[in-house]
């Protein structure tokens, strides 16, 4: 499907960046194999990085520019600096989450074992359930019988590859089921798990594609909730509801709804009266559904187990749409950096 593109400044600045990487295929064997000359591989993700540039390392604006106030002539010269590679290759899955968000896409093209084998997170259970949803539409749309086994060693000994619409529908399919698996749940505390789920997944889908904020860029791919349970006095009402929190996350990570992230210590096996914290993030299966990254998050945010109480109150439940954006508007520190993908890094792509 053909789209507009979002800005006159954006396609005439993607045309810019295009011809200068055009112009250096033809002299460096490494950009002629990733840059191929045709209109249909223009850098756009290059492109709209450079245009909310500021210039700064981490530093950007969450509108384009006045026509002849980009300086983009300067920015797009560096280009060929494997640092500076290394860095923007570091934006792009934020910059297409971000820009998506703009043009209110709430579905993005997602395919390819690499996607599959990051969606599955570690799960082989995940990662057949996925296959299965792929084999499902292939088999829907070559009108084959999906309880077959002949119809499955043809999906499975296919020489040409499974079409990049089946891929991401079966990956769009997988993902809503695994929703649906939550709020399917028999025990008393699945329609709080659920609302937990759910306020998590909008959040982090907030903080990685806010169109109208500059972190998204900046911090690309937020969304390891760091918690901090202050350790109230015992028979306090906070240490109650703090109390709630802590099994409501426990049971999450039981489930395989979340996962542990150990940043230096935070943990879900914590004890003591001090103040403690836990560390984690969303399985990214849940990332199709709720439109944040497929390699799930990188970045960690702060909060306070008295932030996540309104999800776990029975009494007055709180909207988790509503609560996400709350929290989200609010000022969130980041005490770590990326766990991974170095800025550093000095390999060139070959």
């Amino acid at each position: 499907m053909q789209t507009e593109c979002p800005s006159p400044s954006l396609k005439r600045s993607v045309l810019t960046t295009s011809r200068t990487l055009i112009g250096r295929t033809l002299k460096n064997a490494r950009y002629r194999k990733r840059f191929a000359v045709q209109p249909d591989y223009l850098p756009y993700y290059e492109t709209y990085l450079l245009m909310l540039w500021q210039g700064r390392e981490d530093s950007f604006q969450v509108e384009f520019p006045p026509v002849g106030q980009e300086n983009f002539e300067v920015k797009v010269d560096r280009i060929g600096q494997i640092r500076f590679e290394a860095w923007l290759r570091r934006k792009q899955r934020a910059a297409l989450l971000q820009l998506s968000s703009k043009l209110k896409f709430r579905r993005t093209p997602l395919a390819g074992v690499n996607v599959i084998t990051s969606l599955a997170d570690g799960s082989i259970r995940d990662f057949l359930e996925i296959l299965g949803s792929i084999f499902e539409h292939y088999a829907r749309r070559q009108k084959l019988d999906p309880r077959s086994s002949t119809s499955l060693d043809k999906f499975a000994t296919a020489r040409t590859p499974i079409a990049f619409d089946i891929q991401t529908d079966g990956i769009y399919e997988a993902s809503e089921a695994y929703v649906s698996g939550v709020s399917s749940r028999s025990e008393r505390e699945a329609d709080v798990l659920l609302r937990f789920i759910q306020g998590l997944g909008t959040l982090t889908s907030i903080l990685q594609s806010n169109p109208n904020d500059p972190r998204v860029l900046g911090r690309s791919e937020r969304g390891i909730f760091a918690v901090t349970f202050e350790g109230k006095e015992e028979h306090s009402s906070e240490a109650a509801n703090d109390a709630v929190v802590k099994s409501l996350i426990r049971l999450a990570e039981i489930s395989g709804y979340v996962r542990a992230i150990d940043v230096g210590g935070g943990n879900l096996d914590l004890a003591g009266s001090g103040p403690q914290v836990i560390t984690f993030r969303l399985h990214k299966r849940f990332s199709p559904y709720y439109h944040f990254s497929f390699r799930g998050a990188y970045e960690t945010v702060q909060f306070h187990a008295r932030d996540f109480w309104p999800l776990c109150d029975r009494a007055t439940p709180v909207d988790p749409t509503t609560w996400a954006n709350a929290l989200a508007s609010r000022n969130l520190s980041l005490s770590f950096s990326q766990l991974s993908l170095p800025l550093s890094t000095a390999t060139s792509d070959d």
